[in-house]
């Protein structure tokens, strides 16, 4: 990275860390007017509806360099709001989708009881609905399995 590309970062970096105080200043005025639930189960589709009425405020009226500040800061914040619960909801379900590979993976070592070379299928003891096809491999034991059940699981070690 050059000179040039050093100070432009640096400048990114001020600028962002100003934003963000900016931000929480937002929220916590908010907090205190009685807003809260910014992490619960209001629909995502308000908020989208939300933001694209402040930036179309924004676009077409009058309003002064404060009221565009406090529109785009609201914006940035329900921009924040929909990506952590992405985050949130990319992590439950990863952690879901875990327990159920190692749920299944239980069952089959319990119907092989240990044996490798194994092809077979079962009822599916993640969904309970689905067939679940699965092998244990001869040379190291690991196990692939698949359900009928579209999303799920299917899986190799």
């Amino acid at each position: 990275m050059n000179d040039i590309q050093r100070a432009e970062v640096a400048r990114l970096n001020r600028t962002v860390d100003k934003f963000a105080e900016l931000m929480k200043r937002r929220l916590m005025e908010k907090l205190l007017k009685g807003y809260s639930g910014w992490d619960g189960e209001h629909p995502a589709g308000d908020l989208c509806q939300q933001i694209g009425q402040d930036a179309l405020r924004i676009a077409c009226t009058g309003l002064t360099d404060q009221e565009i500040s406090l529109r785009s800061i609201d914006i940035a914040n329900r921009a924040m709001f929909l990506l952590y619960r992405a985050e949130v909801r990319q992590e439950e379900q990863f952690k879901t989708g875990f327990a159920r590979i190692q749920k299944v993976r239980d069952a089959i070592v319990q119907k092989t009881k240990g044996e490798r070379g194994i092809t077979g299928d079962m009822d599916c003891p993640a969904c309970g609905t689905g067939r679940l096809r699965y092998s244990v491999a001869r040379c190291n034991g690991h196990v692939h399995a698949r359900c009928s059940t579209e999303n799920c699981v299917s899986f190799m070690e």
